[in-house]
């Protein structure tokens, strides 16, 4: 009978769990990560990036990009896992929100993972600051999700966005010639504002 009693308890008894760690991957659509970059005074390249869990990516560009998009493509779940782990290593959860320098004219980047986002920008630091250790660490995790869904192919190389960049702006020293009362005007200001064409290497 005591045997019995003590397999009916053993039986009885509720499973134990492994609790689910920060870096563990739901397979869902949920965004798990996003990138947005922001525009410079050059040809910084203006786009978002998203990543789900499965491996589903969203892009749409803006401003000096090869492809505006909106274009969907996947990549493995590998490569998310990938990324989950760099964004646990660096502690991405516990960086200040806003990590905006004291820089201008920079491009700006939003990175977010889980329901964290991090604003950053290029700013003046002390070496071997802490503040410095984070901000190359978002630097390196923006590279990352980069890399990882091989962003080149919609925003094109730094060349292609180069020639957009002088494009769009003949484009426009065009359109403001254009509203010159006279042809002569116009002639002198396109003469004297058209940028000449940048030189190959």
């Amino acid at each position: 009978m005591r045997t019995l009693l003590v397999l009916l308890v053993a039986c009885s008894s509720p499973q134990q769990h492994a609790a689910p760690t920060s870096n563990t991957i739901v397979r869902n659509d949920a965004v798990v990560i996003s990138l947005d970059r922001t525009v410079c005074l050059g040809w910084c390249p203006e786009y978002k990036v998203t990543i789900t869990g499965t491996g589903h990516v969203v892009y749409s560009g803006d401003s000096y990009v090869k492809n505006k998009g909106p274009v969907e493509a996947s990549i493995s779940t590998a490569k998310v896992d990938e990324l989950v782990r760099a964004f646990e290593e660096a502690k991405f959860t516990t960086f200040p929100s806003n990590m905006e320098g004291n820089i201008t004219d920079v491009p700006t980047l939003h990175l977010t993972y889980r329901d964290k986002t991090v604003t950053y920008s290029d700013a003046v630091m002390v070496r071997g600051s802490p503040d410095e250790a984070r901000r190359g660490a978002v630097d390196k995790l923006a590279d990352k999700v980069d890399r990882a869904v091989d962003i080149e192919q919609w925003i094109g190389t730094a060349a292609e966005r180069e020639a957009i960049y002088w494009k769009d702006v003949e484009r426009r020293v065009r359109e403001s010639c254009a509203r010159r009362p006279t042809k002569q005007q116009q002639d002198v200001c396109l003469e004297n504002e058209l940028p000449d064409p940048p030189k190959k290497p």
